[in-house]
């Protein structure tokens, strides 16, 4: 992979690098902000709904030293995306998700949900989930539904546990054939099938879309591209947060 984020400048009077791969994001949320407040939209004007306990804080340290928050979620906290539908993958559309996150512990009976798209919770195809990150300590996992059953890439940490509370970035890619792990920049897994369309789905960020297992989390950015960004098995990490 180039280095993500390689050209730097000055957003808001505060250093930042432009993402080369910025023309392809379909959702982009930078947690930046006064602490206490919720944004009603990302950086491209996606409309957003929040529930329960989730809100720019300063109470957990910051990826980026010059934030003023980071989005923490607990309880069945989430934020809802009503017209940003994740369906990714579907006819072998390439796409990436980057995140940069901290995980503190799980909230319900068995894993935590970090994002998820779906008409429901606790069961795939119709009227149930199409895609979502979850975490069964101590590695995260990517499932999407395919041909009649889900498809499940684990992704280990490099060191530790992804729930230790320590920030680390994490990426997802797919090229229209395989999809890619990344933990801190190093390929962690791989897997190859295909991606099918649930209807109505709503994303979400934090819990399932029933608010029913979440995480108590933060993370400082999160970004979904219509673009698989690499396919390499390393890449440099960013040491300045994204424009």
């Amino acid at each position: 992979m180039m280095a993500v984020f390689g050209t730097m400048r000055m957003g808001a009077g505060k250093a930042c690098a432009i993402d080369p791969a910025a023309g392809s994001r379909t959702f982009f949320l930078r947690a930046d902000g006064v602490p206490g407040t919720q944004p009603v939209t990302d950086d491209l004007g996606n409309p957003l709904t929040y529930y329960g306990s989730i809100g720019l804080s300063a109470v957990v340290p910051q990826k980026w030293p010059d934030y003023q928050s980071t989005m923490r979620t607990e309880q069945s906290g989430r934020i809802v995306m009503p017209t940003a539908k994740w369906d990714l993958g579907i006819g072998g559309a390439p796409f990436s998700i980057l995140m940069r996150l901290a995980i503190f512990g799980s909230v319900g009976p068995a894993a935590g949900v970090v994002l998820q798209n779906g008409a429901g919770a606790g069961s795939w195809g119709a009227g149930g989930i199409q895609n979502h990150i979850w975490c069964p300590s101590p590695a995260l996992k990517w499932e999407f539904f395919g041909t009649g059953s889900p498809t499940v890439m684990t992704m280990p940490a490099t060191s530790g546990s992804w729930n230790d509370h320590a920030f680390r970035e994490l990426l997802i890619t797919y090229d229209g054939t395989t999809t890619r792990g990344y933990c801190q920049g190093v390929q962690v897994a791989s897997v190859t099938g295909a991606y099918t369309k649930v209807a109505g789905t709503t994303a979400c960020v934090g819990s399932d879309v029933a608010g029913g297992q979440s995480l108590y989390m933060a993370f400082n950015d999160l970004s979904v591209y219509g673009a698989c960004i690499t396919t390499a098995s390393s890449y440099t990490l960013p040491t300045l947060p994204p424009c």
